[in-house]
């Protein structure tokens, strides 16, 4: 399995910090579409309108703590390099 904390290659740490986000949002999408998946499963079970207002609240929430913590994410990358990624020099010359 790949080290997707190792260093980026093409890239310093504003990629690393931009891919991680992106990574972390992906994840956090993906687990936001299965409780809404859930949630609606459970809904017409119980007989409830699916696209009810509280759904959309409910899907508006999710969606807006999947981008802060995508955002929160990148930002602590650019501030805290992880222990087994070597930090960069500054540009000589």
């Amino acid at each position: 399995m790949a080290d997707h904390a190792a260093p980026s290659t093409t890239g310093g740490t504003v990629y690393d910090a931009l891919i991680r986000a992106w990574r972390t949002f992906y994840v956090a999408i993906g687990y936001d579409a299965l409780i809404m998946i859930g949630t609606g499963l459970t809904a017409l079970l119980t007989e409830h309108e699916v696209t009810s207002e509280a759904f959309w609240i409910t899907l508006g929430i999710l969606t807006a703590k999947s981008v802060a913590t995508s955002l929160a994410s990148f930002l602590l990358r650019l501030k805290v390099t992880p222990k087994n990624v070597v930090a960069e020099s500054p540009a000589v010359g």
